[in-house]
């Protein structure tokens, strides 16, 4: 589907976030994007104009910000450690583009064509809940540790308009 860049940014809120013996309660506000060039562009940029061959265009793009709350406790068995956080996820917004139907761009030797849908997605306030596992090895080979998790288990979130989140910010939005 082309070239697609993704990339995700964090910032943990300190405040929020401590810790004591085997339990923690963190909280981090993560952003995603996801953005591409379609497929039609770069055959384009570097094979040139093809002539009366159709081209599928697909445009991807997503933004996503969520701040995740969570509540993790950690165990030693033997010499390795477990641990699970069960987290809320708060939605602060949600826009992506999706294909309503297949489109496409084709040229001939006078003229071009192209036919297209798309619909541009976006939501404000979403509430959700996932679960991150995770293990950990004690130290060995000069202090080598290995580790494993798995985020987001069953992580989802619901994008709805009586979301708390978005009654709050309701009418700052409205009239824009």
């Amino acid at each position: 589907s082309g070239l697609v860049l993704n990339t995700e940014f964090n910032i943990p809120i300190p405040i929020i976030s401590f810790s004591y013996k085997n339990w923690a309660i963190t909280s981090s506000s993560h952003t995603y994007t996801e953005i591409g060039m379609p497929t039609l562009l770069l055959d384009f940029i570097f094979f040139g104009n093809a002539i009366n061959e159709k081209m599928n265009f697909e445009l991807p793009l997503a933004l996503q910000s969520v701040q995740e709350t969570g509540v993790t406790y950690s165990s030693k068995f033997k010499s390795i450690h477990f641990g699970a956080t069960a987290k809320h996820i708060l939605g602060y917004y949600y826009t992506g583009i999706d294909m309503v139907d297949s489109a496409f761009f084709m040229t001939d030797t006078s003229a071009f064509e192209g036919k297209g849908g798309f619909l541009l997605k976006q939501g404000i306030g979403g509430s959700g809940f996932g679960l991150d596992v995770g293990i950990l090895t004690e130290p060995f080979l000069d202090g080598w540790q290995v580790g494993m998790s798995a985020t987001n288990i069953f992580g989802d979130i619901t994008w709805s308009e009586d979301s708390a989140f978005r009654v709050l910010l309701e009418e700052s939005v409205q009239g824009v």
